[in-house]
């Protein structure tokens, strides 16, 4: 059938399309310019597209492709996204227990350093002062260029060359350092590695010193297990079709079609890491500076170095939980246990050391070097609904203009409550007020609905849970306060930044803060901070970016997609015109977004300043650079009988709000409000279309085209956006030949 008949086969179809009858998400207008969009089902919605389904409908410049291949089956320990020019990978450089479970093991030359975790993250800045380095002031990640340049003097390995620091990365995220230590000597050859080629420095960072061969089999064949700092990949000892190693040149690499230039991990399966181990030399461009390649993250120490422990072998090592640690080893046939456990929200990690001298116990506090959160899966599925559906504006774009994800709570009659947009289980009435010490360790003691492993929220978590269109922002029906008394406000798990004296906290009003933990009854305060737990999954505070290369970025965790640069300071109502209005990416669908999904790209762990001179917008800043230290706006208006002020984030500090405006804002990272004729900055969002260029039939990336897809199809059918995913052809209309398409690929995507 083409374009002149547009009637959707619902008879014939009627028992497939009854397959779709399953909730997705997206917005939809609720009361939009025409009402041709009136009768489309809420239900019936676009899910945000897998990083597998967006490389397929264009990739990164030069290795970009075989770069998000190999890193990405070690997601969520690792993540990455790039620019025009460079990929960037940010990891905690620990060991996977499942992957590499006797980690530092077999090592007799021993510094008595141990695995800890790093902070190569965008969210913390290079500690390099030497304002002549390239990492000078920049995010502490790695950064490996996309399209290597040869180097018109290769620079050797050797030599006293890069002797500190890393030379490459290996593909789970953990560096490789030179295969000669800082005395010139190769570590493998003097015992200083463990089975899988690495080992500790000085700060207590683990990193290879040899190729890391055990991650081929998790890599998959035919690909590197690591990239070298120049941009060129490393493979194993064999070329990716499994034919022996062809001949090196002078640099320890070569050209050999159709893999391009690259090195090899030297040595065979046979014989073992043989001399000198990795490449000779950088064939690509890199910097030298400072004795290593310029610019890369640095470890950040905390702990005074020791020195070497003679006759030490290390026999094995155990991880009992996520952040605890213990490694056992031997001198002179007696065994000795160093143990270590790392407290994210204090950011101290306690050491117990037995050696042949004594035992040791001591504790460290680093703001920069531990982080508040683990690298971990999402743990919300979707972004819920603000439940604003009031109208403040005659202007068509404003929060109650979109019905995005629905609230849908589930009462389980057990004193707990299903959110099936989050995915999360939450404490039905709350456990009161109590301390924010007494809130962290009471979910260890809390047993409700034959579950144990309750937790304190994230302030994302928390904060989705928030009913704008309500005050006190919480529905009644499903979220209650104790007996002892009314909520005014309930804690995360997450202090403010470095200052462990402030708590961010969810507020009875629908805002979000930092607040003094002496605020509370408990503490000798006059409010009432309460406990609500929650439990389903573990807690997050990642994102997985993906850089469109067209001025937007796709959120994958949320399936937004945002503008990079948000718009000038503007009034709410020319914010809402103006995301109506534009146009960029290709795309004319972009909103405002509303105060849930505007929070969302916020990095609680960035938001850290208390006045505004010092503060750093708190998103991802190598993926919105230009994003300004001060308040956006949402499209979410404030619950007030005038409907006169909006909800805003702040992202700076602003201590200098006149009061008939709004609250100041004496902390970065609020959530708050203020009357909408103040003049403020906004991002655009749009809901990502969930187009699979490799299986386009695909509506709802689950790798099979069914009666789900089928319905989505029949649902959207006739005129269509550029963000239907349903319109297959991408001629602007859903009709007979995208049901042509997906009836041609029904089945299991290829």
């Amino acid at each position: 059938m083409g374009h002149a008949d547009r009637r959707a086969p619902f008879a014939a179809l009627a028992t497939l399309a009854a397959l779709a009858a399953v909730p997705f998400a997206l917005a939809l207008p609720v009361h939009p310019p025409d009402s041709g969009d009136a009768a489309v089902p809420a239900a019936l919605a676009d899910q945000p597209s897998s990083l597998a389904s967006l490389l397929a409908c264009g990739t990164p410049a030069g290795n970009g492709a075989l770069l998000v291949a190999t890193f990405a089956p070690f997601r969520p320990a690792v993540r990455f996204c790039w620019d025009a020019n460079h990929f960037y990978e940010e990891s905690d450089s620990m060991p996977d227990p499942v992957q590499m479970p006797n980690v530092m093991a077999g090592i007799t030359s021993w510094q008595q350093q141990v695995p800890v975790p790093t902070s190569y993250f965008q969210a913390v800045t290079n500690p390099e002062t030497n304002t002549g380095s390239l990492g000078y002031g920049q995010p502490n990640v790695w950064r490996i260029p996309l399209v290597p340049v040869p180097a018109a003097s290769p620079i050797p390995l050797s030599g006293g060359n890069f002797q500190r620091g890393a030379i490459a990365l290996a593909v789970n995220g953990i560096p490789i350092f030179n295969p000669r230590n800082n005395t010139g000597q190769f570590s493998y050859a003097i015992g200083e590695l463990d089975t899988y080629g690495g080992h500790c420095g000085r700060a207590n960072d683990y990193h290879y010193h040899v190729a890391p061969l055990h991650l081929q089999p998790l890599v998959g064949a035919g690909k590197p297990v690591a990239w070298a700092l120049d941009g060129y990949p490393i493979y194993g000892y064999d070329e990716p079709d499994g034919t022996p190693r062809q001949a090196l040149d002078a640099d320890g690499g070569h050209t050999v079609a159709p893999w391009g230039y690259h090195y090899h991990a030297i040595g065979s399966a046979a014989a073992g890491p043989q001399s000198p181990y990795l490449m000779n030399a950088f064939h690509g461009t890199v910097v030298n500076f400072g004795g290593q390649v310029d610019p890369q993250p640095d470890a950040i120490n905390y702990e005074p170095a020791f020195t070497a422990l003679q006759g030490a072998r290390i026999v094995s090592s155990t991880r009992p939980s996520a952040d605890s640690f213990a490694l056992t080893y031997t001198v002179n046939s007696a065994s000795y246990v160093v143990s270590w456990t790392l407290d994210r929200k204090t950011r101290t990690i306690t050491m117990h050391r037995e050696a042949p001298s004594g035992t040791t116990n001591v504790a460290y506090t680093s703001t920069k070097r531990f982080q508040s959160y683990a690298p971990a899966p999402r743990s919300m599925a979707a972004l819920p609904d603000t439940g604003q559906a009031a109208s403040a504006t005659a202007t068509f774009g404003e929060d109650a203009d979109y019905l995005i994800n629905a609230p849908a709570f589930t009462d389980n009659g057990d004193g707990t409550v299903t959110d099936a947009v989050t995915g999360l289980m939450w404490q039905k009435v709350d456990s009161g007020e109590m301390t924010w010490e007494s809130a962290m360790a009471g979910a260890a003691a809390l047993t409700l609905g034959g579950y144990t492993d309750w937790r304190l929220p994230t302030p994302m978590e928390a904060f989705g849970i928030l009913d704008h269109g309500r005050n006190p922002a919480l529905n009644p029906a499903y979220f209650q306060d104790n007996a002892s008394g009314t909520s005014q406000y309930w804690w995360t798990t997450d202090p403010f930044g470095t200052d462990l004296t402030r708590v961010w906290a969810t507020n009875s009003g629908g805002g979000m803060g930092p607040h003094s933990k002496t605020q509370t009854v408990s503490a000798g305060g006059t409010s009432r901070f309460c406990a609500r737990y929650v439990r389903g999954a573990k807690a997050w505070n990642t994102h997985t970016y993906y850089n469109n290369g067209d001025g937007t970025v796709t959120d994958l965790d949320t399936g937004l997609m945002w503008t990079q640069a948000p718009g000038s300071a503007m009034t709410w109502n020319a914010a809402i015109a103006w995301a109506e209005g534009l146009t960029t990416g290709g795309y004319t669908d972009w909103r405002l977004p509303n105060v849930k999904e505007l929070q969302s790209i916020v990095d609680i762990t960035q938001a850290v300043a208390t006045t505004a001179a010092a503060s750093k917008a708190p998103v991802n800043r190598l993926l919105f650079p230009g994003t300004t230290a001060t308040a956006h706006w949402s499209s979410t208006p404030l619950r007030s009988p005038t409907l006169t002020s909006a909800w805003l984030v702040e992202f700076g500090v602003n201590t200098a709000v006149p009061p008939a405006n709004g609250p100041t804002r004496n902390l970065q990272g609020i959530v708050s409000y203020e009357v909408q004729s103040s003049a403020y900055p906004a991002f655009a969002v749009r809901t990502a279309a969930p187009v699979s260029c490799d299986c386009p039939a695909d509506l709802n990336n689950d790798r099979r085209v069914d009666g789900i897809d089928l319905g989505r199809l029949l649902a959207a059918w006739g005129a269509a956006s550029a963000s239907t995913g349903a319109d297959i052809n991408r001629d602007g209309i859903v009709d007979g030949q995208d049901l042509g398409a997906l009836l041609a690929a029904w089945g299991s995507c290829p």
